[in-house]
Parts: structure tokens; sequence; C-alpha cells
């Protein structure tokens, strides 16, 4: 008997315009990415929402992992509760990018404003805070944790306006340098833990 539970995927219009919805199941192995090719690294992120007493913690997960010779990549870190979950997920080497959510949970469906546009060495973004994870095809994913006026806002200023030069992200496992400009076609993951919200960006489009 097949005990994999088929994840509800919630892709936003952003997504499904341009890239195929990553199969993720949810098993005994844990959280899978299936049907990627060998040697495909997925970059991922994930908010983790765990009931603890009287109040609720949040997890803050993220990772590259590379797809086996059975065309699969486990995305979740082992000991994290994975009832009440959110993933952005994109493949590095492929076209394949999406938000999961865990069954019978959901994120909200209010967007994330973002200005990325080619050339540009900065990425906007409207939010109080963010978990951003960069990815250009072919080249490498990096990643930021910021807050609006403070901790990787540029600018520096209360402003609901994140600046995030590309200079100021920081490598994820072994990955190069991060690029100096947006190129068209790199992805923008980003997960907004106070608000709930999620977002996959394909720069230029």
């Amino acid at each position: 008997m097949n005990r994999r539970i088929l994840f509800a995927l919630l892709i936003t219009c952003a997504t499904c315009i341009f890239a195929a919805r990553p199969n993720v199941q949810f098993g005994p192995e844990g959280v899978t990415v299936f049907d990627v090719r060998p040697g495909t690294k997925v970059a991922w992120i994930s908010l983790t929402r765990t009931r603890v007493a009287e109040h609720t913690s949040l997890r803050i997960d993220r990772g590259v992992e590379v797809a086996t010779p059975s065309k699969k990549a486990v995305i979740a870190r082992p000991d994290a509760d994975k009832s009440r979950a959110l993933w952005v997920v994109a493949a590095i080497d492929d076209d394949i990018a999406g938000v999961v959510t865990s069954p019978r949970y959901s994120g909200s469906q209010i967007p994330i404003a973002v200005t990325s546009a080619p050339g540009s060495d900065t990425i906007s973004i409207t939010s109080p805070e963010i978990e951003l994870m960069y990815v250009r095809p072919n080249g490498g994913a990096w990643f930021i944790r910021a807050s609006d006026g403070g901790l990787g806002d540029a600018d520096g200023r209360q402003d609901t306006l994140i600046s995030v030069p590309l200079q100021s992200l920081e490598r994820v496992q072994g990955n190069p340098h991060p690029p100096d400009s947006l190129h068209a076609g790199d992805m923008i993951l980003m997960l907004d833990p106070r608000g709930n919200r999620t977002a996959v960006i394909k720069v230029g489009e």
C-alpha cells in the first residue's frame, strides 16, 4: 500500500505561469520532492509552527538538497514538525518551483509585493520581515533573513520596505559568491513569517 499523502499545493499566479509544479509528497521518508532529474539541486525554505504550552513557536529551516538516482530530494529537517508548515521550493537546475503546504494547513493568500528588475543590484520587498532565497538557474543559491528597518534592510528605515542588495546575501552550502546584478530568469523564494505569506518570483516576468 502506498502510504504517501500528496501535499496540497498552493501555487501563486507568479509561480504557475513560468514553472512546473513540484511533485511534493509526505511519507515515511518525510517531505520529499519527486520526479526531479538525478543530481538536480533543489533549494527550499520552510516555516513550521509548533504548539508549545500556551504559545506557538516558529521555526525557519532552509537548504539545498541534491536529487538521488531515484529522482527525489528530501526537503525537511528530520526533527521538524511537518503538520503545520509551509515550504517554498525551486530546482536550481530545472524549471520547477512552487509553494507547498502540509495537509489541513494553509498560508495567507495575500501577495508579497516585490521589485526585482533585471540589471539592478537590489531587491525591494514590501513586508515587515522576510526570509529570502535567491536562485540563479544552473548557478547557485543565496539567502538572507531581513526585517524592515533592522537586520538585512539596507536603508535602515522603518518604511514598510525592505531593501536587499545582492551582495548582502549569504552563500548556501558552498555556493559561489552572490551575483552582482539580477538576471532575467533568476528566481526569488520568499516567506513572511509574521504574515504566513509565501511567494516565488521570476525576475523579468
